[in-house]
Parts: C-alpha cells; structure tokens; sequence
C-alpha cells in the first residue's frame, strides 16, 4: 500500500460531497444540516483547515496548470454571528485572494447566490481540493 499525503483523507471527503452536491440535486434525500460543533469537535476541525492552509502551496501550484482540472476552496461564509461553509470554484490567484465563483446552494442563514462572484482571502481558506475532469 502506497502511503498517502495526510491532507488527502479530508479533502477527498470534501470532494465527494461537492461532487455529489453538484451531481444529485433534488435527488438524494441528503442534505447539509447546520450545526454547532462541540469543543472537541471545533478543536478538531481547526486542525484540519490548519493543515489545509498549511498545504496551499501546492494548491497554488497545481493552479498555474488548470488544464483538466477543476479547483475549489471552502470557506465560511458570514452573516452577522452566523456562518455557512460554502464551496469556491477558483478561477485565479490574485495576490492574498481567491477569485471564483460559489459553487454551494445556500442554507438559508446566510444570503448568497450561487455562481456570485467572490474573492476569499488566503487567511480564510477551511479546506481546498482539486478534482481531475476525465
């Protein structure tokens, strides 16, 4: 068994769901819930958008080559004391910032629209993943 960058594990979760969050809509009766994490549950998620942020160079890296990929960022969109983690689909780097478009349906917690046009700071990146077009 080949070992595995530890980063992979999280992002592929967030992978599948985009995919199927883009591939299934109105078809599955699954859904995103909001929800308050526990301590434990918020230690652990800073750990990972931690290891997230720690990993971007090489997101920026395989961005100069997008042929045959797509890109996305996730990060919490906010509206007043409340949130919603939603998906970026990077278009470019523009200095500190993502530039793309949301790639998520809103909640309803927080007013978005999906396909707006954003730009997320690299300080606010939760998680990244790249998904390879066959």
């Amino acid at each position: 068994m080949r070992p595995r960058a530890p980063y992979m594990k999280f992002n592929l979760v967030h992978a599948i769901a985009l995919v199927l969050a883009a591939a299934l809509p109105g078809q599955t009766k699954y859904q995103d819930q909001p929800m308050g994490p526990t301590k434990k549950g918020a230690e652990l998620i800073a750990g990972y958008e931690k290891q997230a942020r720690e990993s971007l160079s090489r997101f920026n890296e395989e961005l100069t080559n997008p042929e045959g990929h797509q890109f996305f960022v996730v990060t919490k969109f906010r509206g007043g004391a409340t949130f919603e983690q939603i998906f970026v689909q990077v278009e470019s780097k523009v200095g500190e910032n993502f530039v793309g478009k949301i790639a998520s349906d809103p909640l309803g917690r927080v007013k978005f629209e999906r396909g707006a046009a954003i730009r997320v700071a690299v300080a606010d990146v939760a998680d990244w993943c790249k998904i390879v077009e066959r």
